[in-house]
């Protein structure tokens, strides 16, 4: 891909990549950085076309902002190996893990809208002693857990079975963009600061 550098300007000065739909970056594994404990996601993003609040579970409006892992087509259908993805979907944050012990596909996503077209908005995902904060313009937001890889799927409703987040790592390139996949790419349209 080859996304276009920009500069915002005053009051802002911040340069930014603006990605068409079309465009990712893909940076190699360093096996010297191990993601499996505390992490930290800080970008200023300007999405475009997220949809209505009310199609957010509508696969053409799945962003995939960056993320470590890969899926690959099977001939059932598609594996996954995950370090970590953060996507918009819709006008909802949501961040997906594997687990390295379980090997379980699980994610969160916030509960209502989170993010507007058109608009910078400063996002933050913060993963502290195996749990999850979300913050839009320093503000939290409310999310739900889901045990599955599939947006809105299989909710879990009792806090007995919350999940730590406990990253897998693994030896695939870091995404921005677009998933790393040949089936399911989920390109990003919008700039990232």
């Amino acid at each position: 891909g080859d996304p276009v550098a920009g500069f915002t300007g005053p009051p802002m000065n911040m340069s930014y990549l603006s990605f068409n739909g079309n465009d990712w970056l893909e940076y190699a594994d360093d096996p010297t950085l191990k993601y499996t404990g505390d992490l930290t996601i800080s970008l200023w993003l300007k999405p475009q076309n997220i949809g209505l609040p009310s199609n957010y579970l509508n696969s053409g409006y799945w962003k995939q902002v960056i993320g470590k892992g890969l899926q690959t087509p099977t001939g059932s259908g598609v594996t996954e190996d995950k370090n970590y993805d953060l996507y918009l979907i819709g006008d909802r944050v949501y961040f997906e893990w594997d687990d390295r012990v379980t090997n379980t596909h699980y994610h969160i996503m916030t509960d209502t809208t989170a993010v507007t077209s058109g608009n910078w908005q400063y996002v933050n995902l913060v993963v502290e002693d195996g749990e999850p904060k979300i913050f839009v313009n320093g503000v939290s937001q409310s999310f739900s857990y889901y045990k599955s890889n599939v947006p809105g799927n299989s909710k879990i409703t009792s806090t007995s079975q919350i999940p730590d987040v406990r990253l897998k790592d693994n030896q695939y390139p870091l995404t921005m963009g677009k998933q790393a996949s040949t089936s399911y790419p989920f390109y990003y349209s919008g700039d990232i600061g």
